[in-house]
């Protein structure tokens, strides 16, 4: 008997969702619009403070120079 029930419930649902959308159409594209312009904010943040961080994180590396290092006075030339 529950199963029957959570079936009808589902079914009712999802057309009470269909008619939702159809009736909503205007106001959910509004909607993914705004969805869409505040995750690319979002992503764009992530990615400058990404681009800092290693610019940042890079700015102590310096790279190997040609010239040969001194050797120790136990260490042959």
């Amino acid at each position: 008997m529950a199963r029957i029930i959570s079936v009808l419930i589902g079914v009712v649902l999802m057309g009470l969702g269909v008619w939702a959308i159809v009736a909503w159409w205007g106001a959910i594209l509004v909607m993914l619009r705004a969805v869409v312009a505040v995750l690319a904010v979002l992503l764009g943040l992530g990615i400058f403070i990404f681009g800092l961080s290693e610019m940042w994180a890079g700015e102590g590396e310096r790279p190997p120079s040609a010239a040969p290092l001194a050797h120790g006075p136990g260490e042959p030339a």
